[in-house]
């Protein structure tokens, strides 16, 4: 992306022309995904510095959510010693973020997938909590959902709108803060594709929501009971 922020702007393509930097052109010829890159310690050090410190692990978490979230692929530097090891505060920064990522989503509440439709909804059995939802294209053929809304529907027949969103790509990712309880439906309806998308488009591999509000609670815990 070009900051070294560990941020991703939204919405984020991946075809462009050419350019060095930057979230992209939906109507660009070439794919050329971004990346978003970024130290684990503060400050932008890329070399070890005594004194920086490290990102913590709820910082590391929005890092996360807002650059593999806007389809970007991450980068993070792990700034050695001279002798080659790995300052200790640094392997807990990213343990931290590794086990947040494993224990939140690999284990979606809901989820499904599917090609050549407009609208795909999730049912539970009983209503639930959630705190994020993902959305994931397919991208053999192109980034080509062009608009997007996420809608939820509550017991009382309350419905709240989640996201409106443009690109999705590799990951869309919305986080929902404070979590939204009592949720009995969640739709997904792409409302555009891109003008040239070939026969059964979209393709949607995933869409799924997460409840791990008590997960982040609880890494922010550990984090501040370490000290770094």
């Amino acid at each position: 992306m070009g900051s070294e922020s560990g941020f991703a702007p939204y919405p984020c393509w991946l075809t462009c022309d050419y350019s060095a930097y930057g979230a992209g052109d939906p109507n660009a010829a070439t794919f050329f995904p971004a990346e978003t890159d970024f130290t684990l310690q503060n400050g932008d050090n890329w070399f070890y510095s005594p004194d920086a410190g490290v990102h913590s692990a709820a910082e590391l978490r929005n890092m996360y959510e807002t650059s593999v979230g806007h389809s970007t692929s991450l980068i993070i530097d792990i700034a050695p010693f001279k002798n080659g090891s790995v300052p200790v505060e640094q392997v807990a920064a990213a343990a931290s973020l590794g086990a947040f990522v494993t224990a939140c989503y690999s284990n979606p509440i809901l989820q499904t997938s599917g090609s050549g439709q407009n609208i795909f909804t999730l049912n539970p059995s009983a209503a639930i909590s959630i705190d994020r939802v993902l959305v994931s294209e397919g991208i053999a053929n192109g980034q080509l959902i062009r608009s997007f809304t996420i809608i939820a529907l509550q017991s009382d027949g309350t419905t709240v709108s989640l996201a409106t969103g443009t690109a999705v790509g590799s990951n869309f990712i919305q986080v929902i803060d404070p979590p939204l309880a009592n949720v009995s439906m969640i739709t997904l309806n792409i409302t555009s594709t891109a003008q040239l998308s070939p026969q059964g488009a979209p393709f949607v591999t995933n869409f799924a929501v997460f409840s791990c509000s008590s997960i982040a609670e609880e890494a922010d815990r550990q984090w501040e009971a370490s000290g770094y």
